[in-house]
């Protein structure tokens, strides 16, 4: 699949073809254009905000990009996202925390924790707001009167639209007043605006059926975290030569992009491939200047380490391209290719015109395939803890049925342990991913309708039972049944997908060529009188699965995969970077 991000002057639009979705994410900054990047050389910027910041997708990207662009040059990124904050809990104690790095760029984006964790239907929103309002005014004071230049990013809407265990209603406006908030304060306190709302907004709304942004409508998954990191690089100048004097100014004119549409020529990539097939449609012929570089995707794990970005291959070609379709091979060499199941690396591809720009970026991801064999395929589970049970936590195995799946999963865990009441990974129980989407859109990047997550919990008191709670995606909880059970050594459980997703969509196997899947175990014991707990997975993942939904297991029903690996690749373009 082949995503498409490019720049128009006031909206965002998506359109599709057979084998290509573009798109236009606005970017609107304040009335102000530079020939300079914001950016200087041995810059510290500091990433202020909640879970959306700490899920750590877009600042590692960022650092990513400006080394792509400026390999000889130092930017260090620091994450301070933090689950849960809101911008008005303590704005003196977030500048501080801030401030400890010893920042020359803060970046903040707050909003998300107001709309729905403060603010519930029925009660007044101006409190809330103005609280909001104060909270950056403090915070921006704070750190520009320590010469601190501070970019205030709107914060990213919910998509209202989508089965979330999160009360969404109304939040949509809610952001968009908080969004209002934020440029006002920007304006008024002398830091710079980041449009995050807007962009993201316009884009969303274009998105075709089934195409989502933030799979549990909050969290952006990695093609939303991609819009924010756009919105920031864009209005910062990356591709611009860096800043020299003490004027930091915002970009709002952009290179035209050039008029060449880049595509894979296949989705899958055998492991022993030694170059990217590309396809190059030009509306005439010209020479394209092509540069690129390689990178192993940086850790998304949450935490405040320092973020460097170092490509480990670059180089450039000069095409000559004729009108219409041309083909070309990237060069890419075995070290560069993600070695092992569950890793995966990335590829930006900057494509020149003379002033004409465009970026390409390239998710290559492996990952393991299974073929049915008597209609059954099977896998286990490893803990890494010390158990009484032992090392094997789980064995599963998925069976077709004729146009009927079932998975069966046999737990060892005697003891069961409900960590919480409110979060289902907090409780003992599946946690359970499959990739419905059609071939054309199967193993993207982003969380779509048809990538669907669901936990099958299970508790002892006051007696044994189970519960199926769709946390992702269309339908599971209609298509779906399940059965439990209690053994000696833990516990059984049984799902059957049989009737249909909703009113038109049945769940038939008949109907596709792979489903993808990821099994794993919530494993919690109780330790000095508190719960500990992690969640054991199938394949261990560098890039997370609420992210990146291109590195599940691939079910080939129809073997049209040869071998037990692949390497998946999405290709996303960023017009006029």
């Amino acid at each position: 699949m082949t995503s498409t991000i490019s720049r128009a002057m006031a909206r965002a639009t998506m359109t599709i073809s057979a084998a290509l979705m573009a798109g236009t994410l606005a970017a609107a900054v304040t009335p102000t254009s530079a020939a300079q990047s914001l950016v200087h050389d041995g810059d510290r910027w500091v990433c202020l905000g909640d879970s959306i910041t700490a899920f750590n997708c877009y600042p590692p990207l960022l650092a990513r990009v400006f080394a792509h662009y400026h390999p000889d040059a130092t930017l260090t990124i620091v994450n301070s996202g933090h689950g849960g904050d809101t911008a008005s809990a303590d704005p003196k104690k977030l500048a501080e925390r801030v401030l400890q790095y010893h920042p020359t760029i803060v970046s903040v984006m707050y909003g998300m924790n107001e709309a729905i964790n403060l603010w519930g239907i029925g009660q007044p929103k101006e409190p809330i707001q103005e609280n909001y309002r104060a909270a950056l005014t403090a915070i921006t004071r704070t750190l520009r009167a320590q010469g601190i230049t501070v970019l205030l990013m709107s914060p990213s809407p919910t998509d209202v639209s989508t089965h979330a265990y999160f009360a969404l209603d109304k939040t949509d406006r809610f952001l968009a007043e908080c969004a209002d908030i934020v440029r006002s304060v920007a304006q008024a306190e002398g830091a710079h605006y980041v449009p995050v709302h807007e962009a993201f907004t316009a884009f969303q709304a274009d998105l075709p059926r089934g195409v989502a942004l933030t799979g549990d409508g909050v969290h952006p998954s990695a093609l939303g975290q991609y819009c924010i990191a756009r919105a920031l690089w864009q209005a910062c100048g990356f591709a611009k030569p860096l800043s020299t004097g003490s004027d930091r100014p915002l970009q709002v004119e952009r290179d035209p992009p050039p008029q060449v549409t880049v595509r894979l020529g296949s989705r899958f990539v055998s492991p022993g491939a030694t170059g990217l097939e590309l396809r190059l449609d030009a509306t005439s012929a010209q020479t394209v200047e092509v540069t690129w570089s390689v990178a192993q995707k940086l850790a998304h794990q949450q935490g405040n380490a320092p973020i460097h970005a170092s490509p480990l291959a670059r180089g450039a070609q000069t095409l000559e391209l004729v009108a219409g379709a041309n083909t070309w091979t990237l060069p890419l060499a075995q070290e560069h290719v993600p070695s092992d199941i569950g890793r995966s690396a990335d590829i930006l591809l900057d494509l020149r015109v003379g002033d004409q720009r465009q970026l390409c970026i390239i998710d290559l991801s492996r990952t393991r395939v299974l073929h049915f064999k008597e209609d059954k395929v099977s896998g286990s589970l490893e803990s890494e803890l010390a158990r009484p049970e032992g090392k094997r936590l789980a064995t599963w195995e998925a069976q077709r049925l004729g146009d009927r799946l079932a998975v069966n999963i046999e737990v060892f865990d005697r003891e069961l342990v409900s960590g919480n009441e409110v979060w289902p990974f907090s409780r003992d129980g599946l946690n359970l991913m499959f990739d419905f989407r059609p071939k054309e859109r199967f193993a993207d990047i982003g969380v779509d309708r048809e990538v669907t997550q669901l936990f099958v919990n299970v508790r002892d008191e006051p007696f044994f039972a189970t519960g199926l709670r769709a946390w992702t995606g269309w339908g599971m909880d209609f298509s779906s049944y399940v059965a439990a059970s209690r053994t000696s050594t833990g516990y059984t459980i049984r799902l059957l997908m049989h009737d249909h997703f909703d009113l038109r969509r049945p769940a038939k196997l008949s109907d596709r060529d792979f489903i993808g899947l990821l099994v794993a175990v919530g494993e919690h014991a109780t330790v000095n009188g508190a719960v500990a707990g992690s969640i054991v997975t199938n394949q261990h993942n560098d890039a997370p699965v609420y992210l990146y939904a291109n590195n599940l297991m691939i079910l080939d029903l129809r073997d049209q995969l040869p071998g037990d690996q692949v390497i998946n690749a999405h290709l996303t373009t960023v017009q006029a970077p």
